[in-house]
């Protein structure tokens, strides 16, 4: 066998294994669908978003959109709260529902504020800014709603 043909041979072995590596993390990251969450054991809290914030029993929350952040990043909450999203960035923003149909996405100029009223169905709402990221990375966010009691 030349040496060139081998070398060939090696780098299409090296690609095909670096092609299947990324496939994996790819597949991985993805969660299983449009939003899907990646929760820890039972509890329905996304756990590769970071800390949970727990903002249950309150009747209203603010959520800070400093540039390139949902402040904080997941929050649990009560049925039917209002969420209210202020832009405290430079930049426009907006948070887009992973779930089509769940709320209107809010677009957010620098300053401006915005609120939906969380679901009133117990589970976990992904978000995230179309502007800086997408539904696998970048700006997102999850709201966790609880059921009561």
């Amino acid at each position: 066998m030349t040496q060139p043909r081998r070398l060939r041979r090696a780098t299409a072995l090296v690609l095909l294994v670096v092609g299947l590596a990324f496939g994996a993390l790819t597949l991985g990251a993805c969660g299983g669908g449009t939003g899907a969450a990646v929760a820890s054991a039972g509890t329905g809290v996304p756990d590769d978003l970071g800390d949970v914030v727990d903002l249950t029993g309150k009747t209203e929350v603010t959520i800070d959109v400093p540039d390139n952040a949902f402040k904080p990043k997941v929050f649990k909450i009560s049925p039917s709260t209002k969420v209210t999203f202020t832009n405290t960035g430079a930049n426009a923003h907006n948070v887009t529902s992973n779930d089509e149909g769940t709320w209107d996405p809010l677009a957010l100029k620098a300053g401006e504020t915005k609120s939906i009223t969380a679901p009133a169905k117990a589970g976990t709402y992904r978000f995230y800014c179309t502007i800086h990221g997408g539904k696998t990375s970048g700006q997102r966010g999850a709201m966790v709603v609880v059921p009561p009691g």
